[in-house]
């Protein structure tokens, strides 16, 4: 399950429901001047379809929820890393090159792979931040770029994962 993706809330679902009305709507109208049928009896051959719909796509998005595919699991590092990046080019005032400059050095990927793994699964004896800021020690650019990189995993972990934690907890 993709941690950035946006719970479903009741609006999402509101949506399909007016769209469907609006589309039974249109069909007993045109049922009514098309097919000789009364508009009220066209909208009642369909009357469940505002309710059946919406309940089976959130039916749908219950029972998928909990699946990992590699590709959520690689779209969520690539959301991660993209969020990072762009709040270094931000703060560094990088442009996208230099940032790909940065990138290709194989320390600072490992640093990075190293951080998604701390964002997702906390902290560790081995991946932590004191010991990964280390790595650059005074080599002044990528150092505060380290230190910018771990400051967004830190914002980022309290936004998406350690509610995600609590609730399972309480």
């Amino acid at each position: 399950m993709n941690v950035f993706s946006k719970k479903k809330r009741v609006g999402y679902y509101g949506r399909y429901v007016l769209s469907i009305v609006i589309a039974v709507l249109i069909y007993g109208i045109t049922a009514h001047y098309f097919f000789e049928m009364s508009f009220t009896e066209a909208v009642l051959r369909v009357w469940y379809l505002p309710i059946l719909v919406p309940f089976l796509i959130w039916l749908f998005n219950k029972m998928t929820k909990n699946t990992r595919t590699h590709a959520n699991q690689e779209s969520e590092e690539w959301e991660f890393l993209l969020r990072v990046s762009r709040t270094v080019q931000r703060q560094m005032k990088y442009k996208a090159d230099d940032f790909k400059a940065l990138n290709e050095d194989e320390r600072f990927r490992d640093f990075m792979s190293d951080m998604y793994k701390v964002f997702k699964n906390g902290e560790t004896d081995v991946l932590n931040y004191d010991t990964l800021l280390s790595q650059f020690e005074g080599e002044g650019e990528k150092e505060t770029v380290a230190r910018i990189v771990i400051e967004k995993t830190k914002k980022l972990r309290e936004a998406y994962i350690l509610p995600n934690e609590t609730e399972k907890e309480g």
